[in-house]
């Protein structure tokens, strides 16, 4: 995906990141996230990665970074099972509906 400054502006991007932008060459937005993880800006990288995304894309994300913390979250609230519940919902869901789709094109 292509990112302009006009791409910036619709999305909402805060003023310093458009700055920032504005002042590199690169505009493929794969690459753009990897000068800021260079550049010590994760942050804003999260912010681009998550709109560069489509839906899909968007929520085995979300269930990746879950992933990453759910120990920690378990290990302050050992009796509340919601957030590990929520985790494989969506990792069943996303299984389902791979496979619909994998039988829809068979």
């Amino acid at each position: 995906m292509q990112i302009s400054k006009d791409w910036l502006s619709e999305n909402k991007a805060c003023e310093n990141g458009v700055i920032w932008f504005c002042k590199q060459k690169e505009v493929d937005g794969l690459e753009v996230v990897k000068k800021l993880i260079i550049e010590d800006k994760p942050d804003w990288a999260n912010w681009l990665i998550v709109r560069i995304m489509d839906y899909k894309q968007y929520v085995s994300y979300a269930v990746f970074a879950a992933e990453c913390v759910i120990d920690i979250y378990e290990q302050k609230y050992p009796d509340d099972n919601r957030p590990r519940k929520a985790i494989e919902a969506a990792n069943a869901a996303n299984a389902a509906a791979y496979a619909a789709a994998y039988a829809a094109n068979a």
